[in-house]
């Protein structure tokens, strides 16, 4: 099992780089900017990395600033976060450290956020063109690491994206690496949580939650997730059944995979619109194609949001803490 996990833990890893930098050349990566809290994004980041830390007995030091309030894609940022500490984890060894810091550099009001290992370093002749697809600094013959070279390259261009930057710095093999990002801030608070259109803040708690997916593996997994960041999950296997559950149970959310057999998820999502003790549901797509005609499609059936797959638990939080920042319509 766990060897199972480690390598669809890589296969997924590269399949998502491959299809972010393919975007990435052809100008389609788009960006659903809001308000967001950056040492919330980090924190994400972090819950999604904290498998491969424990796996290697990493020593965590974070060092977070007081909020700080940035316009930016929540998922797409986190993924930024998200590939700098796996490269630090990657690159470090049994018991290494990595420090997180956040901070707010006051004469240009940006947010900085520095990840730094002491792991192996990367070699001069490398900085230059660090941040290019396919670079690879790994010299071993076995090429240990893995890995196709893409993910600072995915970094550059999200953080650009953001109006921000993105530097490494290293002092040669063995001495570790120091990548920095800067962002910048909000000029003032918007508003004091992510909110859903239409939907007034309430306090939070816990949701109900259906998952229709006709992947029953799938399925047990992503409800065991639901469960662990304290909702209640059901699950339906095909879109009718779906569909009857949602009437039985009223769900606050629905999340629907697309490619259902028989009846797919747009026709479920529009469905669920028709239904009037239904329509006011917070419907997620979930779906292996998330690009930008995918989620436009999503969108007009009636779906909320879109998530592609395979989602982390992190993004699920996400997620949730949108919907639960408002108050449910029944």
């Amino acid at each position: 099992m766990e060897i199972a996990r480690r390598q669809c833990n890589q296969l997924t890893h590269l399949v998502d780089d491959l299809l972010d930098i393919n975007r990435i050349s052809q100008n389609k990566i788009f960006l659903k900017k809001e308000q967001v809290e950056l040492n919330e994004i980090i924190k994400l980041a972090l819950l999604d990395n904290e498998q491969q830390f424990r796996g290697k007995s990493i020593r965590l030091n974070v060092e977070s600033a007081s909020a700080l309030y940035i316009e930016a894609d929540a998922l797409r940022l986190t993924q930024v976060i998200g590939n700098l500490l796996h490269n630090a984890a990657k690159y470090t060894g049994q018991g290494d450290l990595i420090t997180v810091t956040i901070s707010h550099d006051e004469n240009t009001n940006e947010a900085v956020i520095t990840v730094q290992d002491t792991g192996s370093g990367i070699e001069p002749e490398c900085m230059d063109n660090l941040f290019e697809p396919f670079t690879q600094c790994d010299a071993s013959l076995d090429r240990s690491f893995g890995g196709l070279g893409l993910g600072l390259a995915i970094v550059k261009r999200i953080v650009e994206l953001h109006d921000g930057r993105v530097e490494a710095y290293s002092e040669g093999r063995g001495k570790g690496a120091r990548f920095t990002i800067t962002l910048p801030l909000l000029k003032e608070k918007i508003r004091e949580q992510v909110q859903i259109d239409g939907i007034e803040p309430a306090s939070k708690g816990s949701l109900n939650i259906l998952l229709i997916d006709d992947n029953k593996d799938l399925t047990e997994v992503l409800c065991g997730f639901i469960d662990f960041l304290g909702h209640k999950p059901a699950a339906a296997h095909h879109g009718t059944e779906g569909i009857a559950k949602a009437r039985a149970i009223r769900p606050d959310v629905i999340i629907c995979d697309i490619g259902l057999p028989g009846m797919s998820g747009y026709e479920v999502a529009r469905t669920i619109r028709e239904d009037t003790e239904l329509r006011h549901t917070f419907l997620i797509a979930l779906s292996g194609y998330a690009q930008s005609e995918d989620i436009e499609c999503s969108m007009q059936a009636g779906f909320d949001c879109h998530l592609g797959k395979p989602v982390s638990i992190g993004t699920l939080q996400q997620a949730f803490n949108a919907v639960n920042g408002s108050k449910p319509i029944s």
